[in-house]
């Protein structure tokens, strides 16, 4: 079954042809939609470590720089809808992993519960991640080729392939040392989202294709463009 039967066919239309378009839009609905919930559930200038603005923005930026990631990940899939495919398993991390970066920028108190915080909505993000991975399993995007450059991707050799696959591993370790060793003065909770975005985000399978600076098309990835600028302006402003 094609993911145009499963969209609404003006969607479907505007995510293959204009792929910037739809995901900028896309992480502005999410992040307003976020701002709604959030402003309902903390107020809007109730005294919190973190403003229901920086929140907002690290959604947002959540969101754009995991997109292509796991439309890369979907395709990787579709070419052996397997469970056995390793495929699955990455798309099924980071799925969950942004789905449980989510609850934890809108549920955050402080640092002295993050710990607990981060090890309550990474169980739900695994549940998570892998029911909607199976979901796609039928899934094919078949335009993927018309913004990644495919032939490039991680898995192309064994170095970059094994990073790849241990990523994951990876990233839950560094995250884990960082909230077990903190300094003297405790870390920054914007600090502390920094990084767990930033390294759940670094390694796509498939870079952009580089055909020029084509905004309204595929092109050098304007949306991973825009996430990490958003983020340097939360640690740098924050």
């Amino acid at each position: 079954m094609s993911s145009a039967q499963e969209e609404p066919i003006l969607i479907q239309a505007i995510k293959e042809g204009k792929p910037t378009v739809f995901a900028i839009g896309l992480a502005f609905v999410i992040s307003g939609l976020a701002f709604i919930y959030m402003r309902t559930d903390l107020g809007a200038f109730e005294d919190i470590e973190l403003n229901i603005y920086m929140r907002t923005a690290f959604i947002a930026a959540a969101f754009l720089l995991m997109y292509d990631i796991m439309e890369a990940d979907a395709f990787a899939l579709s070419n052996d809808p397997r469970i056995e495919n390793p495929h699955f398993w990455v798309g099924a991390f980071h799925t969950g992993y942004l789905w449980t970066v989510f609850l934890i920028i809108s549920s955050w108190e402080d640092m002295d519960a993050a710990a607990g915080l981060i090890l309550q909505y990474s169980v739900f993000g695994i549940f998570f991640g892998l029911a909607m991975t199976w979901l796609d399993l039928c899934k094919r995007y078949v335009s993927v080729s018309d913004n990644f450059d495919i032939d490039n991707g991680m898995t192309r050799s064994r170095l970059p392939k094994t990073l790849y696959y241990s990523w994951p591993f990876i990233v839950i370790l560094m995250i884990a040392a960082l909230l077990s060793n903190p300094p003297t003065e405790a870390w920054d909770a914007s600090y502390i989202l920094f990084q767990i975005i930033f390294l759940g985000s670094l390694l796509p399978l498939y870079p952009p294709k580089t055909g020029g600076l084509r905004f309204w098309g595929s092109g050098v990835g304007w949306p991973r463009l825009l996430g990490y600028a958003i983020l340097t302006a939360i640690l740098y402003f924050g």
